[in-house]
C-alpha cells in the first residue's frame, strides 16, 4: 500500500495550486480527470471586504448540477455564474448593514460573539431569498403559463431568456465567511457540497470538523424532511435510487425551477428554451411526475464557529463540492462497507 507521502504526492498531481497574496491564502483546486474535457463545473472565488476597518475574507464555490452526467449529457453554468456574480455580493451587504443597523458599527470579540447566531440568521435570510427572487422573477412574468400559446411562449423566453434561464438551471453553493480581526468564521451551504476545517493537534494528527450538514437524500434527516411533504403514493418514485425522483442526489439548490413550480411551467415555459425541445435533452424529470412541487428547496444550512482556540493550530478550511466525495466512495467501495466522509481524507492529503 502506497505510504500517505505517496498519495499526498498523488494527490497533489491533481491540483492547481496557487497563492493569493490580497488575503495570504494558499488555494488548492482539483482538476478534472482526464477526459478528454478540461472544464470544472465548479467556481470558486475570494474576496476580500473590509467592514467597520476591519478584514473580512470569503471563499466561496459553486457548481452547476449535472443531473445528466450518467449519459454524458451535461447542464449549464447559467445560474453558477449568475450566483457568482451576485450573491457574495449580496452577502457582503448584509454583513455590512448587520454591522451598522445592529451592532452600530461596533465590532469588537465580546459583541461579535454575542450576536454570532443573530448574523447566522441574517445570512440564512438573505442566501434564501436571494433564490426566492429568482423564482419571483419568472412568476412575475408568467404568472398563469397554462394560458399562453405556443408562440406566445417561444416568444417570451425570447425576450427574457437569461430570466428563465437561471431559474430552470441550478446550482449548489457553500461559503466560508472569516473575520480575520477578531477570528471567527460563518460558513453557508445549499446543496451536497462540503465546508470544514481541518487542525493539526498537540500529536501532529490533522483533525477534521464538518461545519455544515450535507443537503443530500442519503442524509436520515434530509430523506424525512422530503419524505414528509409529498404524498405517501409518491415514496417509491421520491427517493429512487437514492435520488429525488431518480434525477437530484441533493435536496438543496439554488435554481431548479422546473422542479420547484407547478408543472404547467414545464409544460409551457422551461420547455420552449433552446435546446430542450426534444425530450431526451431536458435536465431535469417529466412534467406528469411533479404531483406536489416543489420537490427541493434553497434552505440553507450556516454555521458559527470561534476560531481563536485553534488559531495557532494550522488551520485548513476545506470546501469542495460532490465529485470530491464520489472519488474517494468510489475508492472505498471495494475496501470496506462502511460510510466513508471524504472529509479527514482530503484534510490527511492537504496537511503538511
Amino acid at each position: 500500500m502506497s505510504s500517505l507521502a505517496d498519495m499526498h504526492s498523488a494527490f497533489a498531481s491533481l491540483c492547481q495550486t496557487y497563492r493569493d497574496d490580497h488575503i495570504g491564502a494558499q488555494v488548492a483546486a482539483i482538476r478534472p480527470l482526464a477526459s478528454g474535457n478540461d472544464s470544472s463545473t465548479d467556481r470558486l472565488a475570494i474576496h476580500r471586504w473590509k467592514i467597520a476597518g476591519q478584514d473580512w475574507n470569503t471563499c466561496h464555490m459553486r457548481c452547476y448540477i449535472d443531473t445528466y452526467r450518467r449519459t454524458g449529457h451535461g447542464g449549464s453554468g447559467i445560474t453558477a455564474d449568475y450566483t457568482a456574480s451576485k450573491l457574495s455580493k449580496r452577502l457582503e451587504d448584509t454583513v455590512q448593514h448587520f454591522v451598522e443597523d445592529k451592532l452600530n458599527g461596533v465590532v469588537d470579540r465580546e459583541t461579535m460573539l454575542s450576536n454570532a447566531d443573530a448574523l447566522s440568521t441574517a445570512l440564512r435570510r438573505s442566501a434564501h431569498h436571494f433564490d426566492e427572487r429568482i423564482g419571483k422573477a419568472v412568476k412575475k412574468l408568467c404568472p398563469e403559463p397554462e394560458t399562453l400559446t405556443a408562440e406566445q411562449s417561444e416568444a417570451l423566453v425570447k425576450e427574457h431568456l437569461n430570466v428563465i434561464q437561471r431559474a430552470y438551471y441550478g446550482t449548489t453553493f457553500v461559503a466560508a465567511i472569516v473575520n480575520v480581526t477578531i477570528r471567527c468564521m460563518w460558513t453557508v451551504c445549499i446543496g451536497d457540497s462540503t465546508v470544514g476545517i481541518s487542525t493539526l493537534s498537540t500529536d501532529s494528527r490533522r483533525e477534521w470538523q464538518r461545519l455544515c450538514a450535507m443537503h443530500r437524500l442519503t442524509s436520515p434527516r434530509e430523506y424525512f424532511s422530503v419524505a414528509m411533504k409529498h404524498w405517501h403514493q409518491e415514496r417509491d418514485d421520491l427517493t429512487k435510487d437514492d435520488r429525488i425522483l431518480g434525477y437530484f442526489p441533493m435536496t438543496r439548490a439554488i435554481g431548479d425551477y422546473a422542479v420547484k413550480l407547478k408543472p404547467s411551467y414545464s409544460d409551457h415555459l422551461f420547455n420552449f428554451l433552446p435546446g430542450l425541445k426534444e425530450d431526451d435533452k431536458r435536465p431535469y424529470p417529466p412534467s406528469t411526475s411533479l404531483k406536489t412541487p416543489p420537490y427541493i428547496s434553497a434552505r440553507p444550512s450556516v454555521s458559527f464557529l470561534d476560531l481563536e482556540p485553534m488559531w495557532n493550530a494550522d488551520p485548513v478550511i476545506l470546501l469542495f463540492s460532490d465529485g470530491v466525495d464520489s472519488a474517494v466512495k468510489h475508492y472505498h467501495h471495494t475496501q470496506s462497507e462502511r460510510p466513508v466522509d471524504p472529509g479527514p481524507v482530503i484534510a490527511k492529503l492537504l496537511g503538511r
